[in-house]
């Protein structure tokens, strides 16, 4: 979970894009199950995580998405990092606020909660760990 700590934007699209890859390698392996017709069964046992690696993976995407256009945009590698860092408390802080109000929809909390977890893991990564 935890991992090196991010200090660069370097360090940030590397972990972002790590994301991504992770996801892709569990695509081909949900592609093999449902090649082979044990997609149900594989879904049954990995159903939440692969829910999990899907929402933060997607987030990920979408922040790497504004780092493109940080750098066209000729923003400097310290201003970049410390946008996407913002971002980040930003998201953590306002968890507070929505926090109390939950759907009746249970894979809409589950969504919530795993963007929740990538933003608190995502700032934990940026302060070491705190």
């Amino acid at each position: 979970m935890f991992g090196k700590s991010l200090k660069t934007i370097a360090d940030v699209k590397e972990h972002f894009t790590g994301m991504i890859n992770d996801l892709e390698k569990t695509l081909t392996v949900f592609d093999q199950h449902r090649a082979e017709g044990t997609l149900a069964h594989f879904m049954h046992w990995n159903g939440f995580d692969f829910h999990e690696e899907v929402v933060k993976a997607s987030t990920a995407r979408s922040l790497l998405a504004n780092i493109v256009i940080y750098e066209e945009d000729n923003i400097s590698p310290v201003m970049q990092f410390d946008n996407v860092k913002a971002i980040t408390l930003r998201k953590v802080n306002n968890m507070r606020i929505r926090i109390s109000s939950r759907s009746t929809s249970p894979s809409a909390n589950l969504e919530e909660d795993f963007e929740n977890k990538f933003w608190i893991e995502l700032n934990q990564k940026f302060n070491e760990r705190y």
